[in-house]
C-alpha cells in the first residue's frame, strides 16, 4: 500500500485515527478553556491587565488553576506526539483490528489520566516523596519542552519539504544531520551537561537546516 492510499478515508485504519486523533484534539482544546473558567471562577490570573475581570482578582498562583494547567501541558507533551507517531503507523499497513484498538487505548488512556492527574496525591506512593522542584528535574523538564519546541516543526516543515522533490542525498543528510544534533543536544542538556556553546551549537544547526527547509517549501509552492 502506497502513503497516499494508506492516508485515504477508505482505509478504516485511517478514518480511526482521523476519528480518535479528533477527539484528542477537542480534548485538548477544552483543557484550555477549563483552565480560564479555573481563572475566573479563582480570581487568579497571570497578567496584570487581566484584573479586574471580576472582583477580588489579583496575579497569583492558585493550585487548583495550576493543577489544570499542568494537565494541559502534560497533553502538549503526549498528543502532539501521538499524532504524528498515529500518522507514521497507518502508512505502516498495520492490522485494522491492532491499530484500531491501539487507537482507543491511547485516547482512553490520556483521558483517565487527566481526570486522575499526577500531583500532590503522588506523595502517597512513597513516605519519602513530597511536592516539590528539583532542579535535576526541571533540567529534564526543560530538555523536553525543549524537544517540543524543535522536534514537532521539524517533522512537520520535514513532511512538507519532502513535497518539494528535494535532491534524495542532500535531503537525507539534512534529516540524518538534525536527528544527530537533537539527540546530542538532549543528552549535553539533561544527561551529561556540558559548558555553552556545545548546546547552542547543535541547536542551531538543526535551527539553520530547518529555515532552509521552511525556506525551500514557501520557495516551492509560492502563491499570494
Amino acid at each position: 500500500m502506497s502513503v497516499m492510499n494508506a492516508l485515504d478515508f477508505n482505509n478504516e485504519v485511517f478514518r480511526g485515527f482521523i476519528t480518535w486523533g479528533g477527539l484528542l484534539l477537542i480534548k485538548m482544546l477544552l483543557m484550555s478553556l477549563l483552565t480560564g473558567v479555573q481563572r475566573f471562577r479563582k480570581g487568579a490570573y497571570a497578567n496584570p491587565e487581566d484584573i479586574g475581570v471580576r472582583p477580588n482578582s489579583e496575579v497569583k498562583q492558585d493550585e487548583d488553576v495550576e493543577r489544570v494547567r499542568r494537565a494541559h501541558l502534560n497533553d502538549l507533551e503526549n498528543i502532539p506526539a501521538f499524532l504524528i507517531a498515529g500518522l507514521f503507523f497507518v502508512c505502516s499497513e498495520p492490522n485494522v483490528d491492532l491499530a484500531l484498538w491501539l487507537f482507543r487505548i491511547a485516547v482512553l488512556v490520556r483521558i483517565v489520566h487527566t481526570i486522575a492527574v499526577a500531583n500532590p496525591e503522588d506523595c502517597a506512593l512513597s513516605k519519602n516523596f513530597e511536592v516539590k522542584t528539583h532542579e535535576d528535574v526541571e533540567r529534564c523538564r526543560r530538555a523536553h519542552l525543549n524537544d517540543l519546541e524543535n522536534v514537532i516543526p521539524f517533522l512537520i516543515i520535514g513532511l512538507f519539504f519532502i513535497f518539494t522533490e528535494p535532491h534524495k542525498t542532500v535531503a537525507s543528510w539534512l534529516v540524518r544531520i538534525i536527528g544527530v544534533t537533537r539527540i546530542l543536544h538532549s543528552i549535553f542538556y539533561a544527561v551529561y551537561p556540558v559548558r555553552q556553546p556545545t548546546r547552542a551549537i547543535l541547536h542551531y544547526i538543526s535551527y539553520i537546516i530547518n529555515l532552509y527547509m521552511c525556506l525551500s517549501v514557501v520557495v516551492y509552492f509560492f502563491k499570494i
